[in-house]
């Protein structure tokens, strides 16, 4: 007797199967709302951590790529991502052309 023929001689076809590992759940607001909203939260620190910082002179560029990506990827203009400039290097840690 195969796998098959095993389980449908213990459930009929015409029962219903209530599958135990299957919760109800409430509804998502709209598709991908989470994720828009953790953006929106992501986005709002940023500018907070931006405007706290020193002003930049008007040609500074974001020296650090990961900083500059991070800024980039939140959807922050030309003007806020000058408006970082770059940050004062670490001075007990000195980063290295490998680092």
């Amino acid at each position: 007797m195969s796998c098959d023929e095993s389980s449908s001689v213990h459930v009929p076809a015409s029962e219903p199967v209530a599958d135990p590992g299957i919760r109800p759940a409430a509804a998502p607001r709209q598709p991908g709302h989470a994720l828009r909203r953790l953006e929106t939260l992501a986005q709002a620190e940023l500018r907070q951590l931006l405007s706290a910082r020193a002003p930049a002179p008007q040609d500074a560029r974001i020296a650090d790529p990961v900083w500059a990506g991070l800024a980039w990827d939140m959807g922050l203009n030309g003007s806020a991502v000058a408006a970082a400039g770059t940050p004062a290097p670490l001075v007990h840690f000195p980063l290295y052309d490998g680092d």
